[in-house]
């Protein structure tokens, strides 16, 4: 009994947001006025669930050769549209280890589940019981992250970067690039959240994938996830747009190129062409069903 009233319940929600989805004005993408140029200053961290392997070239050696082969392969990309844009990258090193070039930080969750909660779902209400608070806490995953983090590293100039993580103005080119390393099955590979990337897959596309989302530019495989003139577009004639990453298997960032649409919306292109235009709105059904593939 308890069952069919959750499913009905369900169903109820389900059948609302479609309906909302429906009939409401799509929400605009949001188009950057100028676009991030010269120096982009990248700061990695790596996190792991192991505080028993607290190195492993071989995977560090990974991170570092992909995230230079997508920082090229975007500097490339924005040159031949006029921009200048270069990525400074810095491997912060903990000076009481031997890591030498890298520095593998404890990672303050076992998955990345809280993460995507807190990501999609963040709930805020006016007024907490002590039961919210303590969930609101459990998912504060971000603050927990750089809490250990500062704990463990000694060296005074990443204290400094991460005290001063959070007041990163707009005119900063300033990214924090925190690798995942060793999470249990997700279909998350990466994603933005403010002024920092979390990545959980050490290749270039995807690294390539999520700075451009830095830079401003939105996903097109949200698109995918409904039906409509803005499916067909993205699947005929977007199928190898790096933005639409998400849905190709190829793990090369050089297999990708960036369309006229994701430069428009970055401000490397000041005119959109008119196939593109359909685009420029998202639709609310298709977010909410990627949302939900998410947990399945």
């Amino acid at each position: 009994m308890i069952f069919l009233n959750i499913l009905k319940r369900l169903l109820f929600i389900y059948s609302t947001l479609l309906l909302h989805s429906c009939f409401l004005v799509k929400i605009p993408v949001n188009i950057r006025s100028t676009p991030i140029k010269d120096t982009v200053n990248v700061y990695h961290f790596i996190v792991t669930q192991s505080s028993s392997r607290a190195e492993d070239t071989s995977i560090t050696n990974s991170f570092s050769r992909e995230s230079k082969k997508a920082f090229n392969w975007l500097s490339t990309e924005a040159h031949e549209r006029g921009q200048n844009l270069v990525f400074k990258e810095h491997w912060l090193v903990n000076k009481d280890t031997s890591l030498k070039h890298y520095f593998i930080h404890k990672l303050p969750s076992k998955s990345l589940q809280t993460l995507m909660r807190k990501h999609f779902f963040n709930v805020v209400t006016s007024k907490k019981t002590k039961t919210q608070e303590e969930k609101i806490e459990s998912v504060d995953w971000n603050k927990r992250l750089f809490d250990s983090l500062a704990q463990q590293i000694r060296d005074t100039s990443v204290i400094k970067l991460l005290n001063n993580k959070l007041s990163f103005n707009q005119s900063d080119n300033k990214l924090l690039m925190i690798h995942l390393l060793k999470l249990k099955k997700s279909k998350i590979l990466g994603f933005t959240e403010g002024r920092k990337i979390f990545i959980g897959d050490n290749k270039s596309a995807t690294i390539a994938h999520e700075t451009i989302h830095y830079l401003g530019a939105p996903d097109l495989y949200i698109h995918r996830y409904w039906f409509g003139k803005r499916r067909r577009v993205v699947k005929r004639q977007l199928r190898q747009e790096i933005m639409d990453f998400a849905i190709g298997k190829n793990i090369e960032c050089t297999k990708y190129f960036i369309s006229n649409y994701t430069a428009y919306t970055l401000s490397w292109d000041k005119n959109l062409e008119s196939q593109y235009k359909s685009i420029l709105k998202q639709n609310m059904m298709a977010k909410f069903i990627f949302s939900l593939s998410l947990f399945f």
